[in-house]
């Protein structure tokens, strides 16, 4: 029995390398060919009969935007041909809105740098056309950069585009933030107040019906209760995101969720 106890963390240790493993497996599986997936894309364009090529960025870069947690490499792609056709019709709003897309690909490949480039171009052309909203967007998109290597930085940007936010009355925007927010506080220890900002946001998530968030608030859910030591809801958040995640094929939520709640087990 003793013997048993003493190898059960070595055991849940290898699932968890197991499962990391496993899903750089199944990103490399996944990657198609791009072109492919572009000249698709056009041809629903075509075929929906969207009238004008700013429809066709915007199309484009929503596209971008929804792949960025099953596949960013694709993000960046779409995006590239969102930013292409709004060059040469000279839309700066979608240009803008390609680098920022960009920005958020190469964020979620750890490309800090190229992150950040398209970032400052993105600011650029949002202030040149004086679009707050979207320039707040930016701010968020940087405060999230920050949340790994400056927290006071992230808090300064993240709330910088709340001030925004609350001018323009974006929900969307508004719960992005609180999202980031819940983050940010859960990595500085304080769990309680990380918990207030997330059920801020998942109140707005769910009622613009957004899935993604929704699942994502489960895991950090899972994440803040662990940090509570509150093992058990925290068990009850993670396996629902596991089980939602799985649906959609979110692998970076299906793996971080099975990480904690090794974690939540060896507690």
């Amino acid at each position: 029995m003793v013997n048993s106890l003493k190898t059960k963390p070595i055991i849940l240790f290898l699932v968890a390398i197991s499962l990391f493993l496993a899903f750089v497996c199944l990103y490399k599986q996944k990657k198609s060919n791009y072109s492919e997936l572009v000249t698709g894309l056009f041809n629903r364009i075509s075929t929906n009969k969207i009238s004008g090529d700013t429809s066709r960025v915007n199309l484009l870069n929503k596209k971008a935007f929804d792949l960025r947690l099953t596949d960013p490499g694709k993000t960046i792609l779409i995006a590239d041909s969102a930013l292409n056709i709004a060059e040469k019709i000279n839309y700066p709003a979608g240009i803008g809105e390609a680098f920022r897309v960009k920005g958020v690909g190469y964020y979620y490949l750890n490309n800090i740098e190229l992150s950040v480039k398209n970032y400052i171009e993105a600011l650029n052309y949002f202030r040149k056309i004086g679009d707050l909203r979207n320039q707040a967007r930016v701010y968020n998109n940087v405060g999230r950069l920050y949340k790994e290597i400056n927290l006071s930085k992230a808090l300064f940007y993240l709330n910088k585009a709340l001030s925004i936010s609350k001018e323009s009355n974006e929900d969307e925007l508004r719960a992005g933030l609180y999202f980031n927010l819940s983050e940010i506080y859960r990595k500085k220890g304080d769990f309680k107040k990380s918990l207030y900002f997330i059920e801020k946001s998942n109140i707005i998530f769910t009622k613009l019906k957004d899935t993604t968030y929704m699942i994502m608030h489960l895991q950090n859910s899972g994440v803040i209760y662990y940090g509570l030591k509150n093992y058990q809801k925290a068990e009850y958040y993670l396996f629902n995101a596991i089980k939602q995640a799985k649906k959609r094929e979110l692998n970076k939520i299906l793996v971080g969720s099975n990480l904690t709640l090794v974690a939540v087990y060896l507690a």
